[in-house]
């Protein structure tokens, strides 16, 4: 296949999956590859991954350096990590020397030379829920017998996937840090789930953030969606200059024409019918999703999630029989609000997942009043705490403060809710043990113990998802150590996480 990249010269910045998988596809292009990273580490899995021939490998010493051998190489195109944040000099010098993509941005491009340029991308974006709508939507198209599979922060790497040519739809997955190198990706259907300030350590500000989350709404061909809850979301969709008829409402309430919603306990399409004004077609019902929460009523978070999921695969043109089989055959990631057990009448739940401010407050939203004994802390990565203390005050019991550095939780605390207990839990051996003891003390039967950090994991365990396996396995040895034995009814699922340990964006 001819291509604009056979015989180019082309840097790879940064060498974790994605970096990998764009290196091998261009060389399979027959593009003049050379790596970048200024880890000696991933310099070496690389190597290991891609073989010695068909692609060089800078191995000075340091960002500085690697950037300076970068700009010196006279590439024509660089493709970045999105690890790589843009005031990096491996980032910030090359930007300068020659144009900067992302993984998805190439993965676009290619498709566009390919015979299979009709694959429809179904794009989500959000600072929480991108991963469950993201898998959600590829089961229910997969259940529905669409070639179709799950990408972008999430699976596997999407250049990879498009390079093999064989899919006929895309659940993409998009993070701020992907979006704000791609320019020229045009979805299917998109959909910005929600907005809190978060990566502020990497974007520089909440207004860069904002900035790119709103790129997933450029050059939508068929429909853009928007949750009626959400401010942003919906001001930049309004303000897009997209036509009308190509813009979608989610709803938790009833639907009005154009919308997707929820009239009692069921959820329905007023937008893709035949007279949208006159007609409901039911996708599912509570008890469908059911077995996502344990509880009769979905959570506010998953209801937003699975109407996201549905609108998406209701555009690509799915039937509504496959939604609705698609979200009962759909499980949750592991640590994204899992149960792990009731133990002496107390709830354990792991949301190591939650490694922002929305994310945690979405976590607490659904706890009855003073019920929850809340588990927090981390890497903050730049965060403000003040206005989450203050929103999720009602729902607290107690919190156990983790992390390297607790003071921001304990000035927001201090600050907005002096009345609440806090334990800090300080640094050294068997952290998660003692924090689970210390959360325990604090439950009565009817409360709920949760691990919902708002925080990166980085500072004290590798991953979230290690984070979350450390809680779930700390609950069940106090147990244990309480009854000597572990029942069906309370046994949890420990083995090796699904989650990749990438932190949300």
């Amino acid at each position: 296949m001819s291509s604009q990249f056979t015989d180019a010269s082309i840097g790879v910045l940064g060498l974790g999956k994605s970096g990998i998988a764009a290196a091998e596809v261009l060389m399979s292009l027959g593009a003049r590859v050379t790596c970048y990273d200024a880890s000696g580490a991933a310099l070496e899995r690389a190597r290991q991954a891609l073989g010695a021939s068909g692609v060089a490998f800078c191995s000075l010493v340091g960002e500085e350096n690697q950037a300076q051998a970068a700009v010196e190489a006279g590439h024509k195109l660089f493709i970045v990590s999105p690890g790589i944040p843009p005031h990096n000099p491996l980032y910030r010098l090359s930007a300068v020397a020659a144009p900067v993509w992302s993984e998805v941005e190439l993965a676009w491009q290619i498709q566009q030379e390919s015979s299979n340029r009709g694959c429809k991308w179904l794009c989500i974006t959000g600072t929480n829920g991108k991963t469950t709508t993201t898998g959600m939507l590829a089961q229910m198209l997969i259940t529905g017998g669409v070639v179709a599979t799950a990408v972008g922060n999430y699976g596997t790497p999407i250049v990879q996937v498009v390079a093999e040519g064989a899919v006929d739809a895309l659940a993409v997955e998009l993070s701020s840090f992907q979006l704000h190198s791609t320019f020229s990706v045009q979805p299917w259907a998109s959909v910005w789930l929600n907005f809190a300030p978060d990566h502020i350590d990497w974007h520089g500000s909440a207004d860069e953030y904002a900035w790119d989350k709103s790129k997933i709404y450029r050059g939508v061909q068929h429909a853009a969606f928007y949750p009626v809850t959400e401010e942003l979301p919906t001001k930049v969709l309004a303000q897009s200059g997209l036509p009308p008829e190509r813009i979608f409402g989610l709803t938790p309430g009833i639907p009005q024409p154009g919308f997707l919603g929820v009239i009692d306990d069921v959820l329905v399409d007023r937008a893709f019918t035949s007279d949208p004004a006159k007609q409901a077609l039911e996708l599912a019902r509570f008890a469908d999703l059911e077995h996502l929460t344990g509880q009769p009523t979905p959570t506010s978070a998953i209801l937003q999630d699975t109407l996201a999921a549905a609108g998406l695969a209701r555009a690509y043109g799915l039937q509504p029989v496959w939604v609705q089989r698609g979200i009962r055959e759909f499980e949750l990631e592991h640590h994204r609000r899992a149960p792990v057990g009731v133990f002496d009448g107390v709830s354990y739940i792991d949301d190591s997942k939650a490694t922002n401010t929305h994310a945690a407050a979405a976590s607490l939203r659904d706890v009855a009043d003073k019920h929850a004994v809340w588990i927090v802390g981390g890497d903050p990565k730049g965060q403000d705490f003040h206005q989450l203390v203050k929103l999720v005050a009602p729902k607290v019991k107690a919190a156990v403060l983790i992390g390297l550095d607790p003071e921001p939780f304990r000035q927001a605390f201090a600050q907005n809710a002096p009345g609440i207990p806090l334990k800090r839990i300080e640094p050294g051996d068997n952290l998660m043990e003692r924090t689970v003891k210390a959360a325990t003390d604090f439950a009565a039967s009817g409360d709920v113990v949760l691990l919902a950090p708002a925080c990166a994991s980085w500072d004290q365990f590798p991953n979230y998802g290690v984070r979350g396996e450390l809680f779930a396995a700390a609950v069940n040895a106090l147990h244990q150590a309480k009854t000597g034995k572990q029942d069906d009814e309370t046994r949890f699922a420990s083995g090796t996480s699904r989650s990749s340990g990438v932190e949300s964006r």
